[in-house]
C-alpha cells in the first residue's frame, strides 16, 4: 500500500526510527561520519535493488485486487458487498504489522523482516494459485496485507535512513507504481486474451515473491537483530533518556506532524486503493466497457501514479514539502 514519498516517509518513520548508519558511512574532510550512500558501501546498491524489487511486488499485489474483482466475484459467485471484503482483508494483515514493527525489527533486525515479508508473499500466492474456498481466500489476502505491511515499513525506513532519501524514496515508490502498471496490464491479458483463470496470475506472483525472497535475505543477511540493537544503542548515546511511546505521540513538537501525517496516508490510500481496486468493475458494469479495456483503465491509473512518484522529489525540492503537499 504507498503514497507521495514525504507523507509515507514520516509515517514509516515514526513506526520503525532508524539510527544514522555509521558502521560503513565515509568521513567527511572534518573527520565527522556521513550518512550512507544508494552506492556506499557498494553491496548498498543491491540492498537498495532488493528494495525496489519488494515493493513493485507490494504493487503487484495491490493492483491485481481491481483487475480481478469481476472475475472472483463470477468465479465464487458472490455479491458486491461479500467481495469487498478482499479489499478489508489486508487491512488487518496491515494493522498487525504496524503492530509487531518494532518489536521484529528488535528481535530479528532486517533479514527477518525480509524472510518475513516475502514468505507471507510467497504462502498467499501459493494459497491463490490453489482456487481455494472465499472465506480462505479472505485470510490469504490477510496474510498479504501482513507481507505489505512489514516490507513498506522496513524499506522506507531503511532508504529514508540514507544519503538523499527523498529521491531515493520517489524511485522505491515508482517501483510500487511500476508493480501497479504491471500487474491489472498482465492479469487482464491472460484473463481476457489467453482465456485463463483468475488464480493462474499467482503463479507470476509466485515468481516475483520467490525473486523477492531470495534477493532480500542475501543482502540483508548481517542486519540481524543485535546489530539493529547496537545501532539504536549507539545513535541514542550514552546520555539519552529513552522516550515512551506515549511520550512522543503526545508531547514532543513532532508529535503534531506524526498525528497529521498518519491522518493524511489514511485517507490517502483509503482513496487510491478503492479507485484503483473498483474502477475496472465501474468501467464494465455502468459505462459497459469491454473487457481488456476496463482492465487497462487500472493500468492507467498506476500508470500515472507512478510518474508523479518519480517526479515529486524534484519538484519538492524546488517548492518544498509544504507547497507540494498541498499542490498535490
Amino acid at each position: 500500500m504507498t503514497v507521495q514519498p514525504i507523507a509515507e516517509t514520516q509515517a514509516a518513520e515514526k513506526a520503525v526510527e532508524l539510527p544514522p548508519a555509521t558502521e560503513f558511512a565515509a568521513p567527511d574532510r572534518g573527520g565527522s561520519p556521513l550518512r550512507e550512500t544508494w552506492h556506499h558501501p557498494r553491496s548498498n546498491v543491491f540492498r537498495v535493488a532488493a528494495c525496489f524489487w519488494s515493493l513493485l511486488n507490494l504493487g503487484t499485489f495491490d493492483a491485481a485486487y481491481g483487475a480481478l474483482l469481476p472475475y472472483l466475484q463470477q468465479s465464487y459467485s458472490v455479491s458486491y458487498v461479500t467481495v469487498s471484503l478482499v479489499f478489508l482483508s489486508p487491512l488487518v494483515g496491515y494493522v498487525a504489522s504496524g503492530v509487531l514493527n518494532a518489536k521484529l525489527h528488535n528481535n530479528f533486525g532486517q533479514r527477518g523482516l525480509a524472510i518475513l515479508c516475502s514468505g507471507a508473499h510467497i504462502l498467499s500466492a501459493v494459497i491463490n494459485i490453489l482456487k481455494p474456498p472465499f472465506p480462505v481466500l479472505v485470510v490469504s489476502f490477510m496474510i498479504a496485507g501482513l507481507g505489505n505491511g512489514l516490507s513498506d515499513a522496513a524499506w522506507n525506513a531503511w532508504i529514508g535512513n540514507l544519503e538523499r532519501s527523498n529521491e531515493l524514496l520517489g524511485y522505491l515508490h515508482a517501483a510500487y507504481g511500476v508493480g501497479g502498471v504491471f500487474s491489472p496490464l498482465v492479469a487482464t491479458a491472460m484473463i481476457t486474451r489467453a482465456a485463463l483463470a483468475w488464480n493462474t496470475f499467482y503463479y507470476v506472483v509466485l515468481g516475483i515473491s520467490v525473486v523477492e525472497m531470495l534477493a532480500l535475505t542475501v543482502t540483508f543477511w548481517d542486519h540481524t537483530g543485535r546489530r539493529y540493537r547496537e545501532q539504536m544503542a549507539q545513535s541514542q548515546g550514552t546520555d539519552d533518556k529513552p522516550v515512551s511511546m506515549r511520550t512522543t505521540l503526545t508531547t514532543l513538537p513532532e508529535a503534531r506532524i506524526a498525528w497529521l501525517s498518519a491522518l493524511f496516508v489514511l485517507i490517502y490510500i483509503g482513496v487510491e486503493v478503492s479507485v484503483g481496486g473498483w474502477v475496472v468493475e465501474f468501467m464494465l458494469d455502468v459505462r459497459h466497457g469491454e473487457a481488456f479495456a476496463s482492465g487497462m483503465c487500472a493500468t492507467g491509473y498506476w500508470l500515472g501514479m507512478t510518474l508523479g512518484r518519480i517526479i515529486l522529489p524534484f519538484v519538492t525540492r524546488l517548492i518544498g514539502p509544504l507547497w507540494a503537499v498541498s499542490v498535490c
